[in-house]
């Protein structure tokens, strides 16, 4: 059991264009693709509230990993609710970052997770809230996800965004100091609340 996750983000199936195998147990974030109007969903689990298990069971076919990623979302907002609700039935792909700072993957558009909620409301920490759990059968263990080296990146005399990397990507910032960006994962990025460039 793995305690510690810092962040749950999930993936409807339907959400995925192109997912290529996974390859010693690692898997690069810049070559799965996403369908046109989708992206990672982030979970507002409370602090230190997340947890991951992982399990060997052996079979007539050979040997599953039973997958468990959980975590407490605080208070009881009939949004939040609404929103679960509709993902009972759906097939979904899960990352996680961990406290060690590696962020893994779950599940494959043939091998999904199917999230579990329990609606009865508890209190952890002082925090009402219910936990949720995400969880899967597969025929591999949790991979490791790659994250894309980002350019450097800097303000030159002119007040031009310039950067040094080997992204396919052209980055400037507008007239209102956006950041506007062309390529094939131009939707991927932006700006943080500190001004700083993320890949998500």
């Amino acid at each position: 059991m793995v305690s510690g996750v810092n962040s749950i983000q999930f993936l409807p199936v339907a959400g995925v264009l192109n997912f290529p195998d996974i390859v010693s147990q690692g898997l690069s974030e810049m070559h799965v693709e996403l369908n046109p109007g989708y992206a990672w969903i982030d979970i507002p689990l409370l602090d230190n509230s997340g947890v991951y298990s992982e399990e060997e069971e052996e079979t007539l076919q050979g040997v599953l990993y039973l997958k468990k990623v959980s975590c407490f979302i605080p208070h009881d907002q009939k949004a939040n609710r609404d929103s679960l609700n509709r993902l009972t039935y759906v097939d979904l792909i899960v990352k996680y970052k961990d406290r060690s700072g590696n962020h893994m993957i779950l599940g494959t558009p043939n091998e999904p997770l199917r999230i579990k909620i329990g609606f009865k409301v508890e209190q952890l920490g002082g925090t009402y809230g219910y936990p949720i759990h995400f969880m899967g059968k597969h025929t591999f263990p949790a991979a490791f996800l790659t994250l894309p080296d980002l350019p450097q990146f800097s303000i030159n005399a002119e007040g031009e965004l310039v950067y040094q990397g080997g992204l396919e990507e052209t980055f400037i910032l507008d007239a209102n100091g956006e950041l506007v960006v062309t390529g094939t994962k131009e939707a991927r990025y932006s700006l943080d609340s500190k001004g700083r460039v993320v890949y998500s």
